[in-house]
């Protein structure tokens, strides 16, 4: 969703909406969303799965570890923003 020249991504869990965070560009908010669904997935946090990813899930293989490790849905949010927040104000 985009929102005053940035891009905003949200998640539903069991018919609660959840805002990850706003992001610069629209390629940073899908893989915000996409860790989510993954972390969803890895930790059984949703009735059913049939969330349809951005990219492909072995782009993220190499963060399954770091995903399995992270224990609540509040600290999965706050990771998320945080990442993309640093990693592309370094760029």
């Amino acid at each position: 969703m985009k929102r005053s020249g940035q891009r905003r991504a949200e998640f539903k869990i069991d018919g609660r909406q959840t805002n990850l965070g706003t992001f610069d560009e629209e390629k940073e908010a899908a893989r915000a969303y996409d860790r989510m669904c993954l972390w969803c997935k890895l930790h059984g946090q949703t009735r059913r799965f049939d969330f349809r990813l951005n990219f492909y899930s072995s782009n993220y293989a190499n963060e399954e570890a770091e995903l399995k490790a992270i224990d609540t849905q509040a600290a999965m949010v706050q990771c998320v923003s945080i990442a993309f927040s640093s990693a592309f104000s370094l760029a």
